[in-house]
Order: C-alpha cells, then sequence, then structure tokens
C-alpha cells in the first residue's frame, strides 16, 4: 500500500467494467508530480464518489491531491495505482509535498475531463481474440495480450483443498497467523473463499485453471458455507455436491493466468445455464507460462467424474526445469 500525491490534471465520468458476474462503477484519475510524470489512479466501487467531474469546472485549477492507501502494481511495464476500502483522497492539505507544487509554472493547464470509453458487455468480452489453448501454450511467455477459449470442465480436483481463508481487502491468502503480506496487516476477521482446481480441455490441450470465490459457487452452485457446515458432518457428501453440482452448469470465465508455472489464477465471469455432461466454459486467457518451454502431457480419454481419483492418468502441464 502506498500514499500518492500529485498535481490533478484530469478526471473521467464514472464508468463501468465488469467484475465476475458484477459490473462495478470506476473513475480514473490523471495525477502529475513535478517532474512531469503522470500516473493513473483507479477508483473502484464506492470510492468513485471522492471526486467527481465537476472539478474540472472550477476556475481554480490548482488542485493537488493526497491519495492515502492506494494499491500499486505494475502492468506492461507501467505502474498502476488502484482504490481499496481504506483509501481516501485529501485536496490541498496544508503539507510541504502541496508546497512545492505551488513552484510550477504560470498559467496552469485547466483540468480536463478524460475521455470515457464505451462500456462493453459481457458477450462481448467472452469473444474477443479467440484462440484455442494449444495456440496459446505456444506463444511468447511475454505476451500480455488478452485471449478468449471455450473449453470443457473435465474433471475436478478433490484431492486439493478446495477452500482458503482471505484477506477481505485483497483477496489474497492469509497465512496460519491471519497475516496478509500483500497489505502488510493481520486481518482480524479473514473471509473463506472458495478455490477449486479443475482440468479443462478444447479438444488441442488440457490443462488446470484455478475457479476462485464466486465464480466458483456458480459452477458448484452452493455457497462456501454450507459446503463447510457438510464438511464438518463427512467429507464425502461435501465431495458429491462439488461433483454433482459442477455437471450442469455452463460456465464463460475470464482467466488471469500468473507467471506461477502450472499455476492459473482465475478471475472468471460465470453465467449458470443447465447442459448436459459436461460444463462448457469460455475464458479470457493471460500468458501463464515461464520463460521456459512448457510441455503438454494429456489424458488419452474423458475422465469419469466420479472416479475421478481413482485414474492414474492426469492431466498436466508440465515444466523441464522441475
Amino acid at each position: 500500500m502506498a500514499d500518492v500525491v500529485g498535481l490533478l490534471i484530469g478526471v473521467q465520468e464514472e464508468t463501468w467494467v465488469n467484475v465476475g458476474l458484477q459490473k462495478t462503477p470506476i473513475r480514473r484519475i490523471q495525477i502529475e508530480d513535478q517532474c512531469n510524470f503522470k500516473a493513473i489512479v483507479t477508483l473502484w466501487g464506492a470510492k468513485v464518489d471522492l471526486i467527481d467531474t465537476d472539478i474540472t469546472k472550477d476556475e481554480d485549477n490548482f488542485k493537488v491531491l493526497l491519495f492515502t492507501s492506494t494499491k500499486v502494481s505494475m502492468y506492461q511495464g507501467n505502474y498502476q495505482l488502484n482504490s481499496i476500502n481504506a483509501t481516501q483522497i485529501h485536496i490541498n492539505l496544508p503539507i510541504p509535498e502541496t508546497e512545492g507544487f505551488k513552484q510550477g509554472p504560470e498559467p496552469r493547464t485547466p483540468i480536463k475531463q478524460l475521455e470515457t470509453k464505451p462500456h462493453e458487455s459481457l458477450e462481448q468480452a467472452m469473444f474477443k481474440n479467440r484462440k484455442k489453448i494449444q495456440d496459446i501454450l505456444e506463444m511468447d511467455p511475454q505476451t500480455k495480450e488478452m485471449f478468449t477459449c471455450s473449453a470443457t470442465i473435465m474433471s475436478i480436483h478433490l484431492d486439493k483443498k478446495w477452500h482458503y481463508n482471505s484477506c477481505d481487502t485483497c483477496k489474497k491468502k492469509v497465512d496460519e497467523t491471519f497475516y496478509c503480506t500483500n497489505c502488510e496487516v493481520v486481518v482480524k476477521c479473514p473471509k473463506t473463499r472458495y478455490l477449486l482446481t479443475v482440468d479443462i480441455d478444447d479438444g488441442t490441450a488440457c490443462i488446470p485453471m484455478a475457479l476462485f470465490d464466486k465464480e466458483a459457487e456458480i459452477v458448484v452452485g452452493s455457497p462456501i458455507h454450507k459446503l463447510l457446515e457438510l464438511q464438518k458432518k463427512e467429507q464425502n457428501p461435501a465431495k458429491r455436491l462439488l461433483m454433482d453440482k459442477a455437471s450442469d452448469t455452463t460456465t464463460e470465465a475470464e482467466t488471469k493466468l500468473s507467471n506461477k508455472p502450472t499455476t492459473t489464477e482465475a478471475e472468471t465471469n460465470l453465467s449458470d445455464k443447465p447442459t448436459g455432461s459436461n460444463t462448457e466454459v469460455d475464458m479470457h486467457l493471460l500468458d501463464n507460462t515461464t520463460g521456459n518451454d512448457t510441455g503438454v502431457v494429456r489424458t488419452a480419454k474423458k475422465r469419469d467424474r466420479n472416479a475421478m481419483e481413482k485414474d492414474t492418468e492426469t492431466t498436466t502441464i508440465t515444466n523441464p526445469q522441475n
């Protein structure tokens, strides 16, 4: 987390983006430091109301903003600043950083209203740049492009833990002491979230993918607290519910692939539709491979879901270096 100070140079109208199955409001704000380095701060959810475009109509265009508790990340070589629950905005605070901006040139450039991109529907997003899994696996690992593909959930890894304790702010996993390394805080009330590992196949390759939280709940068809209660009584009924529910849901998923080998971290968009025996998955895929060549070992047959744990043929992504 970081506090950021900058001279306001642009504000965007509130717009909406797809986050999972929900449409979430966002507002982008452009700021500039004293070295003329520009950055975009994105406000999410209720935080969009911390500032609005009316500020661009103010005759006094000297607005130094202090953003407290922003999440800093890197994407395609550029820094990204995003709001979290604790983020606040202070304007022209009497602090040394504000005084430094007063030494800038006059007259100042008016605060501009940033262009708003038209909202992309979930249906449009799920068909952009469609590719096969095998084609994606063979691409340059450094590719930062978004892909989509259609695949079928073949099985669920019931031998792996299907839930985890998370930070309520960033949703990252907390350790045994409930410490979040991402937010660098001890989480008082960690939230238990789904983490289902599934095998997906589109006819060209079969790879593992992780389904998190609400998206996994849609596939399973049951809130996680119900399965946890079931697990306390007996483990097998919970497993059977996972298998049965996952076999009658058509899904569309947006998936972000990490740089960890053999691991797919998913931010999925899923729609609940009845099907036959398989679960269809539309996925947005980003590169998840390492710099090494990655081989794919595929199953010779479609596995029986109910006998999955007995099946000795497994589908994996293997890294020659491991």
